[in-house]
Order: structure tokens, then sequence, then C-alpha cells
């Protein structure tokens, strides 16, 4: 036996989800660029390392630090 529930708006909360923007796509204002991961991290100095895996870094640029333990952190280089 087969069922089919028919089309599916995609409500939420009351609202279709394309109400949930008044543009198309995504509004971010910036660009994220992987560029590496985390190698150790020390606790008592609060130091982390990171392998850079494609892209440099100067001074001055800001990174955006995610992860499962850590959360989300933005610093500048």
């Amino acid at each position: 036996t087969v069922y089919n529930r028919g089309f599916w708006d995609g409500y939420y909360l009351g609202q279709e989800l394309g109400e949930w923007s008044d543009v198309h796509g995504s509004k971010a204002t910036t660009r994220k660029k992987y560029i590496g991961k985390g190698v150790h991290y020390y606790p008592k100095s609060g130091i982390a390392e990171f392998k850079l895996e494609t892209h440099s870094l100067k001074v001055g640029d800001k990174i955006l630090i995610t992860g499962p333990t850590t959360g989300v952190i933005e610093t500048e280089v």
C-alpha cells in the first residue's frame, strides 16, 4: 500500500518557509572560507595551535573559530 500525503508547502510556526526572509537566498554580509583546523589547545596559557591548509593570514585579518566544544569565537589576527 502506498500513501500519498500530498504536497507540503513547508509551513513552520504558521508561516511558509519562504516568508522568513524578505530576499531570496542568503542575507549573509561576510564571506567565510575554510583555512585550516585546530591542532592543539593549551588550557593553562589559553593558546591554540592551528594548521593552515589553504590561504594565508596577515595582521588585521578577522577569523572565526568554530567547534563542538568551542562554540563560535570571532577574533582578529
